[in-house]
């Protein structure tokens, strides 16, 4: 938006000048005739000449104010021509920055997508591991269990054939 701005302005500021250069080329060509016209009255108009010299005296301030006008116009575009060379230079600085920052980003998803499997694929192992384990120690409770059972029972048979005998 601001190189837009940039722009426009250095535009306005070519037109202006082309403007002050037309016109500056322009004063020139009538100064030459204003001389050329001066002599000529200068001999057929002997008394008029001081106020043609006063005439030629404000179009030689005029032009004289055209000048620094076109040299204020240069020094505007020579701004403007910097300043637009700055906000490019900024921008191809701020594109490489948001390329590194989207190719860290980029890396950065990767390497927790890895790390995410590798957690899940732990955490499935350690989940089978114990479902194996809460398999294995229910099968030795079952198994103490039976085996208990089977002491009580031949207690139980046994004391049961002392009261009997």
């Amino acid at each position: 938006d601001s190189v837009a701005t940039a722009e426009g302005k250095l535009d306005a500021a070519m037109v202006d000048l082309a403007s002050n250069k037309s016109e500056a080329l322009k004063a020139a060509g009538e100064t030459k005739g204003l001389r050329a016209a001066l002599a000529v009255l200068k001999r057929e108009y002997e008394h008029e000449v001081p106020a043609l010299r006063d005439d030629l005296a404000q179009f030689k301030k005029d032009l004289g104010n055209e000048q620094l006008r076109l040299s204020d116009a240069k020094q505007t575009m020579e701004v403007e021509r910097a300043e637009r060379v700055q906000v490019g230079a900024t921008m191809v600085e701020r594109d490489r920055e948001v390329r590194r920052l989207t190719a860290a980003c980029e890396t950065q998803d990767l390497h927790q997508a890895r790390d995410i499997a590798a957690l899940r694929k732990a955490w499935r192992e350690e989940k089978t591991t114990l479902i194996m384990r809460a398999k294995e120690i229910a099968a030795a409770s079952e198994e103490r269990h039976r085996e208990s059972m089977r002491k009580a029972k031949r207690k139980l048979e046994v004391q049961t054939r002392k009261i009997a005998a």
